[in-house]
């Protein structure tokens, strides 16, 4: 089952707490005295990645600098796969260190506009 946030509907930003049901997020926007409309839309956790082509250039860089050499990694289908496994690592350390940011992101077409007098789920 998904996770979900909410906003009132004339915000642009997402910034209330994550909560487990539709319910949830009604009732907290009632606490924070939202009378009117919201919008309530799934939410999905912030996964880090790593691009490797960013990393490629700055050990290009470093060693033109250190070495006055002029080098460059071949660019091809291997550094998207090269990406990926350094993502993978990347999220397995993140997890085993319980460092996982403490944000996410709305899925765009979950978004749904609710009333709050009178609502039933």
């Amino acid at each position: 089952m998904g996770k979900y946030t909410w906003k009132k509907i004339h915000s642009n930003d997402w910034d209330n707490y994550i909560f487990d049901t539709l319910e949830e997020c009604i009732e907290d926007a009632k606490e924070q005295n939202c009378t009117c409309y919201i919008h309530i839309a799934n939410v999905k956790p912030y996964k880090p990645y790593i691009w490797a082509d960013d990393i490629l250039e700055k050990i290009e860089s470093e060693v033109y600098g250190d070495y006055g050499v002029d080098f460059e990694f071949k660019r091809n289908e291997t550094v998207e796969n090269l990406s990926k496994r350094l993502t993978e690592v990347l999220c397995q350390w993140v997890k085993e260190t319980h460092q996982e940011p403490n944000c996410y992101d709305v899925v765009e077409n979950t978004i749904k506009t609710y009333r709050l007098k009178g609502v039933n789920i």
